[in-house]
């Protein structure tokens, strides 16, 4: 039995606007962008952000705090924020369980223990302490959370038992060391893996059954990235990856000048990885062939078109020829030193360690209306009551024995 521990939960039914700053709006709208919303989120004394991430339609800010906010992305209305954890910890990056009304729960894991929150309300539906020290990000199936520990192991639970309602150790399987990278779900329920041995893993989620194996050549730090046309992963050997998702054979390998400590961001047939000295680089996804790098970019925000919107780190935003690389316009945003990669759409994120968050598109994008919010407020706590779509099935749940594992081999750590 799992012990659970109460959230503390806090609610902002709306956004709460920030200062106007005159010179970032005319900075953002040098660069051709408009600007949707700004917000500021309620922090208190000394505490500040620590990392925002994009999942979905929510934009997810943890704090020094441990607290985790999370917005609505298209008009920047402040969900929930709930403390999940005390100073000091980690939260990493949240995941959600696919629903096909998009309502399924967010996963949130910090280093002490693991959440499964209601993705609109913030309410505790869940919390459990995984008996391993996570050290990456989690990702759900059904019932089903699938996670790796510094213990060189990757762990399935079933977070809630049919009959029961408690959360069991479905399996686990040894690897041959620490998972610090988020794993990922694809093609109907295969799982993907990478450990910092630099060893790639694909197996059934179900039941751990093996798909394949793939080794680089150092450590895998950052997060793979899986799409309709391959695995792509940085890896500390200095060389970017493109692997086949069916088979793990390679595709292709392009030797960069650096270690890389981040994973890439794959949009419109190009790879973007950063690499520490020598800036971002564009790589065709099809070829493996560099087509430019920005030297003085670290993260790739948004692409429209024939243009992508690139991030120094230091507060300025770059706009380049997406084909060439080719600088097309350059502001100075700051105090906005943070952006978030967008591999969705061409909307552009920016933040302050302050809580301050701002979001634009390219132009022609008309401008937010009153009725766009006063809709979005009425609704902003609530999950749509029907499937919007036939095309993501709801995932059937995960069920098995509370103790036996069927599929266990002699690869497995006893129970």
């Amino acid at each position: 039995m799992y012990s659970r521990i109460t959230c503390t939960l806090l609610l902002w039914p709306a956004t709460i606007a920030m200062a106007a700053n005159p010179r970032v709006d005319e900075a953002v709208e040098a660069v051709g962008l408009t600007k949707l919303w700004d917000a500021r989120l309620p922090l208190s004394s000394g505490e500040a952000i620590k990392d925002v991430f994009l999942v979905d339609e929510v934009l997810y800010a943890s704090t020094t705090r441990g607290i985790l906010f999370a917005l609505q992305a298209d008009v920047g209305l402040i969900r929930w924020g709930v403390k999940i954890t005390e100073p000091g910890y980690r939260i990493f990056p949240p995941a959600h369980v696919p629903a096909a009304d998009g309502s399924g729960d967010t996963i949130a894991v910090a280093t002490n223990g693991f959440w499964l929150l209601d993705r609109f309300s913030g309410d505790e539906h869940r919390r459990f302490n995984p008996g391993f020290p996570p050290v990456s990000g989690a990702v759900g199936l059904g019932n089903a959370l699938f996670a790796g520990g510094a213990d060189g192991l990757m762990y399935s639970f079933v977070s809630a038992h049919p009959r029961t309602g408690d959360t069991f150790l479905r399996w686990r399987v040894q690897l041959d060391g620490p998972v610090t990278t988020t794993p990922v779900l694809h093609g109907g329920g295969n799982l993907l893996f990478a450990t910092q041995a630099g060893t790639v893993y694909s197996c059934r989620a179900e039941d751990k059954s093996l798909r394949w194996v793939f080794r680089t050549g150092g450590p895998i730090l950052g997060d793979p990235v899986v799409d309709e046309s391959g695995v792509y992963l940085g890896s500390m050997d200095r060389s970017l990856y493109r692997l086949d998702k069916n088979h793990g054979t390679q595709i292709w390998r392009l030797r960069l000048p650096n270690t890389l400590a981040t994973g890439p961001v794959v949009v419109a047939h190009t790879v973007y990885q950063f690499c520490e000295g020598h800036g971002l680089f564009a790589v065709d996804a099809d070829k493996g062939q560099q087509r430019w790098v920005a030297p003085t970019a670290r993260t790739f925000v948004a692409h429209h078109r024939d243009r992508d919107v690139l991030s120094t780190g230091n507060g300025q935003l770059d706009v380049v020829d997406h084909e060439s690389g080719r600088a097309l316009a350059r502001a100075q945003v700051s105090p906005f030193t943070g952006a978030v990669a967008n591999p969705r759409d061409d909307a552009v994120f920016l933040f302050t360690n302050q809580g301050e968050v701002l979001a634009a598109r390219m132009e022609n994008i008309p401008y937010l209306r009153y009725q766009q919010i006063l809709s979005a407020r009425k609704r902003l706590n609530v999950g749509p009551r029907a499937p919007s779509s036939a095309a993501h099935p709801v995932p059937e749940p995960v069920t098995g024995p509370e103790v036996d594992d069927p599929f266990r081999s002699s690869r497995d750590v006893p129970p």
